[in-house]
């Protein structure tokens, strides 16, 4: 079968940043995985979708869910409503799972969301942390502040070496509330946020920004405005700094995700990660753009190995429904 060549490409999902979902788009069909294994496939034709009708009700179907597909598991077929052409959906998923066939291996596909949406420091409106990201210009939103937070399963299991050392008796009772609270109070109490278009040598140029304040468009900030990690690291307040260190350290099997790290940064990160998330690194690492150090990432996959054996769980998201997690990206 002679298959068009689809575009490959991931995006990050972010506020806060807890992986990659990597898309094989058909233009009238794409698939989508999150941990380079599993891939959920979606119709969006007009032609196939019709309209549902439920008495005097229309509901229109944006996109039809057709399977689940892994190498491991093979094919898992989706409910569809008694409205739709069968026969003509059934053509058009299979058409677009041979792509997924052919193109799965190669993930992880190339970073497209060059557009990114920034929370601005009060002092110096500097990139403090990423808040969202866009592939097309056309997709931007109004740059409206949304805060930093940092995600429910930091919230149930981030616990802050330096707070526990150093505050023993009046530590925070949730560290990541702490952090997240110390990030939107460094953006002021009138906070800011931009677009900004990253260049391939990630430089920025300004694009929209929240309130009255034309001079901050069409500004350029070199790459080393932008924090590598996603968030600010340099802090004149100890603590903070401490605690991001700390977050950062925790937040390493999902930051060895990103593609725009040197050997040094990744090697530190790879090292962060596999001495204590040996069970999250295994789950995502076929999405890893790099590997510096092969024989610290393969003890970590044998002692995840032997965890799952002993009927261990990760908390990584790839534990949750997958194709709904996607289905919120599109």
């Amino acid at each position: 079968m002679n298959l068009p060549k689809p575009h490959c490409y991931s995006q990050r999902m972010l506020n806060p940043f807890r992986g990659v979902m990597n898309v094989i788009d058909c233009g009238d069909a794409d698939a989508v995985t999150t941990d380079g294994k599993v891939w959920t496939l979606y119709l969006r034709d007009n032609n196939l979708q019709n309209i549902a009708n439920d008495g005097d009700m229309t509901i229109e179907v944006p996109d039809i869910r057709f399977a689940i597909w892994s190498a491991e598991t093979g094919l898992k077929r989706c409910p569809l409503l008694n409205t739709m052409d069968y026969d003509a959906i059934q053509a058009a998923g299979l058409a677009l799972l041979e792509l997924v066939k052919q193109y799965a291996e190669q993930v992880p596909f190339e970073l497209a969301d060059h557009y990114e949406l920034w929370l601005l420091d009060k002092h110096m409106d500097l990139p403090l942390a990423l808040l969202h990201s866009e592939c097309f210009k056309s997709e931007l939103s109004e740059p409206e502040y949304i805060p930093w937070t940092s995600g429910i399963l930091c919230r149930d299991s981030f616990q802050s070496q330096y707070l526990f050392e150093h505050s023993p008796l009046n530590h925070p009772e949730n560290h990541a509330q702490w952090l997240a609270e110390q990030i939107n109070t460094a953006a002021g109490k009138r906070p800011r946020v931009q677009w900004f278009l990253r260049d391939k040598k990630r430089n920025g140029i300004g694009l929209k920004c929240s309130g009255d304040n034309p001079q901050l468009e069409e500004r350029q900030l070199p790459k080393h405005f932008f924090p590598k990690l996603l968030i600010n690291r340099r802090w004149v307040n100890k603590p903070v700094s401490k605690v991001v260190k700390d977050y950062l350290n925790w937040h390493s099997p999902w930051l060895l995700l990103l593609q725009h790290f040197g050997d040094a940064t990744r090697a530190l990160l790879e090292a962060m990660a596999c001495q204590r998330q040996a069970l999250t690194v295994d789950a995502q690492q076929q999405l890893y753009p790099k590997i510096i150090n092969e024989q610290i990432m393969k003890a970590a996959r044998v002692e995840a190995l032997m965890r799952k054996a002993n009927g261990e769980v990760s908390s990584h998201q790839h534990n949750i429904d997958m194709a709904y997690l996607a289905a919120d990206y599109f």
